[in-house]
Formats: structure tokens, sequence, C-alpha cells
């Protein structure tokens, strides 16, 4: 539910409010759609709208619709209202509502950002080895299907540079052999 309510909808204002006595489930609503916590913002315009009413066993469905219904009526016909209840027998004879409600100028929202000029993409500047522009076709092939050069790491231009290394040369023998662990080295000297 918070989910449906919360996601992609923008700004969101939260409201509470605590009542008890007699008709305190519009009181409570109308103390949490008139919160201090709403900084003299209204839900109206709200395209979502999260309820949630919490007291004893005492609870009604009546006392849930009113609440339920003040709130629909103060956010607009096109809100999407999800209510829920919790029943807390630590309330006593209070009932807490709570609301979220969120999807406020979403409309203008988007309307400045279809107003906005798009970001141009610059032309990339690529650099690799064998990097050919011309040759596009190429690229439309799998990456494992294509023949590729091999190339050293180390060289820019693909072919071995500075220290060239034949596969069959043998290490030198003697305590410069590098198969010996550093710490076995260190201990034989």
């Amino acid at each position: 539910d918070v989910r449906t309510i919360m996601a992609g909808m923008g700004d969101a204002l939260m409201g509470s409010g605590v009542a008890s006595g007699e008709n305190r489930a519009l009181a409570a609503a109308e103390q949490a759609i008139t919160s201090p916590l709403l900084d003299g913002a209204e839900v109206s315009g709200a395209r979502g709208v999260l309820i949630n009413i919490t007291g004893n066993n005492s609870l009604s469905m009546f006392e849930i619709g009113e609440a339920a219904s003040l709130i629909q009526q103060a956010s607009g016909d096109g809100a999407n209202v999800i209510w829920g209840m919790v029943i807390d027998e630590e309330m006593g004879d209070q009932l807490r509502v709570t609301v979220i409600a969120t999807g406020f100028n979403r409309d203008a929202r988007l309307a400045d950002q279809m107003q906005k000029p798009k970001k141009t993409v610059e032309k990339a500047i690529l650099s690799g080895n064998d990097f050919e522009p011309n040759n596009f076709e190429e690229l439309d092939k799998p990456t494992f299907k294509r023949e590729r050069k091999k190339i050293d790491p180390r060289s820019r231009n693909g072919s071995l540079s500075l220290f060239p290394i034949e596969e069959d040369e043998a290490l030198p023998e003697g305590p410069d052999n590098l198969d010996i662990p550093t710490f076995l080295r260190k201990q034989i000297d």
C-alpha cells in the first residue's frame, strides 16, 4: 500500500491527529489534515492518500468510514485513497488518524520537465588499439564470434615493448629463484 501511494509521486505531506470522546473520528481526521506537520499546506490536489486509523477494540467501521470520507473529500475526487486500521489497546478512548498525501503538482512538474531542453550527446571520443570508425558492420557480430587480435596490455601499439619474454626461458637457479616464498628466502640469508 505504501509503495502504491508513494512510488513516483513526488512531494509528500504527513499529518497526524488524536481525539477522544464523541465524534473522535471526525475530530482526529480534521486534526490530521490541518496538522502543524503540514506547515499550512493542504491535502487538496493529492493524487494518492494513505490513511492509518489506530484505536482500541471499541473502534467501529462507522468511525473509520467517517474519517476516511472526510479525508477523501478534502483531497479531492481524483485521489487514490487507501486506508488501514490498527487495534492498539493502549490507546484507551483515544483515536489516532495519520495521513500521508502524495502526488502534488505532478502535472505541473511533468510539464516543466517536458519544456526543458534535452541535453545533446556530443560525439564520444573512443580510443583503442583496433577501433576502426568505418567498420561498424563488424560490431553487429557478438563479441565472442569476432576474430580478435591478441594485444599485449603493456603496450599501446599491440607489440611487445621494452622487455620481450620468451615462454621457454628458465628462471635462474639459486637464491634469486622466485619459486621460493619471500619469507623463506629471507630466512636462508
